[in-house]
């Protein structure tokens, strides 16, 4: 026997056209899972709204009156009610229900923005990784201006969260200045100067509205807030922000880094070789110990910053090679492969010491330390023959998709080579 479609109670227009019930029948749609708005269609004037709770074992809780559909007059948001003002009205119904029933007490207290990420925080660390990243752009940039406003519960209680609202936040976090490293108690920003600084911060809007909108997502599957309300931070991200303008050094520009940075830091001049040997970032080179070089096999193995398991494997040229085998000889098999006057290196070390360098070599504008990473994928896929799914493996990228975003412009030189190699032959 087929399932009967649920019935659109959306529109007026929709409500006119179900079949008439039996005596007090109510059509029911399912807002969220055990979470019911009902309808009920009368032969004289208009109809009304009802919700219900399922508590389980096919029982369901009292049917709770919400007031009169918008059938013959407009909505006025307290009595007449069009659809979506009845879903609003039902989740604050549905929430005190619950409460009422799992404690057996009052009305339950409100439910908001910063309920919704702190419960989507907990489910994260269970079950993602980065957690530092998410938690940083919750406790950065959501909380503070986002945290006190409704998702749910008696408005009479607080503010709800609007659309214009979270367009506004959105927009706002395009405009700020980008935060720099600082001392405790210091604020230091760099200021908006170059059409790709700005690029940057709308990329940083919207990394921080997809954690926003997954927190709010997250809480409409667990039942938490009605799904009608998600149209709340419907809001769209700016278009075009993340396609990166991926700088790279020249050979020769690389080979001048190096020198400089033999007279500036010695200790980071072995940390960027090895960066352009295998196109490792900092964080995973600095987390090298010696047993990572495998000498029988050719490679470097990666340690995971996060999970602390195996990653991946970088395989090395014969410079590299030559490279590794000298960094490793002697040494024991535990110790850190790369330190800074003895000790491990610390987040962030490398920055002054490496704009020094670029300041000396007349490498300008000056680099940060990833853009080693972008040299050696650049350098590798305008190599002859070079494979982009064997660079893919390389970075640690789970397919070529992430490389093409990052290196279109050089996969594109790749492809003239491997059309010139590999093209039919028809001897014409």
């Amino acid at each position: 026997m087929l399932r009967k479609s649920a019935p659109d109670l959306t529109s007026p227009t929709c409500r006119r056209r179900l079949r008439p019930l039996p005596k007090s029948a109510i059509h029911w749609v399912t807002v969220a899972e055990g979470h019911h708005l009902g309808y009920r269609k009368t032969t004289e004037g208009p109809g009304s709204w009802w919700a219900r709770l399922y508590l389980g074992a096919g029982r369901y809780s009292t049917h709770h009156h919400l007031g009169s559909a918008d059938d013959l007059a407009a909505s006025d948001g307290a009595t007449i009610l069009s659809y979506r003002e009845a879903v609003a009205l039902a989740s604050v119904w549905w929430r005190e229900e619950r409460y009422r029933r799992a404690s057996g007490s009052g009305p339950a207290p409100p439910y908001k923005v910063a309920d919704a990420c702190r419960d989507y925080l907990s489910w994260f660390r269970e079950h993602r990784r980065g957690i530092v990243r998410t938690e940083d752009a919750v406790n950065r940039d959501i909380l503070p201006e986002l945290g006190d406003f409704l998702l749910a519960g008696d408005p009479d209680q607080g503010v709800l969260l609007s659309r214009p609202l979270v367009r506004s936040w959105h927009q706002e976090i395009a405009k700020r200045p980008a935060k720099l490293r600082a001392r405790a108690g210091e604020v230091k920003t760099r200021e908006l100067a170059t059409e790709d600084d700005q690029r940057k911060r709308r990329a940083t809007a919207n990394r921080v509205l997809t954690v926003l909108k997954a927190a709010l997502n997250f809480s409409v599957d667990e039942g938490r807030v009605p799904k009608a309300t998600a149209d709340a931070w419907n809001v769209s991200p700016f278009k075009g922000a993340d396609q990166p303008k991926v700088r790279h050094l020249e050979q020769d520009e690389a080979r001048r880094l190096l020198r400089s940075l033999e007279g500036v830091d010695g200790d980071l001049r072995l940390l960027a070789e090895a960066a352009l040997h295998t196109g490792c970032a900092y964080g995973e080179l600095i987390g090298l110990r010696v047993e990572d070089y495998l000498r029988e096999i050719g490679c470097v193995q990666i340690l995971d910053g996060k999970t602390h398991a195996r990653r991946r494997v970088v395989y090395l040229g014969e410079e590299g090679l030559a490279f590794f085998a000298a960094q490793t000889a002697g040494r024991s098999q535990t110790e850190s492969m790369f330190l800074r006057k003895g000790k491990r290196w610390k987040r962030s070390e490398q920055d002054r010491p490496l704009r020094q360098a670029c300041e000396r070599a007349g490498i300008s504008p000056v680099i940060g330390f990833h853009i080693l990473r972008h040299t050696y994928a650049s350098l590798y896929l305008m190599s002859p023959g070079a494979d982009l799914p064997g660079l893919a493996r390389q970075l640690g990228h789970a397919d070529t998709r992430m490389t093409l975003r990052h290196y279109a412009h050089l996969a594109e030189t790749w492809r003239a080579q491997q059309a010139q190699q590999h093209a039919p032959r028809l001897g014409l």
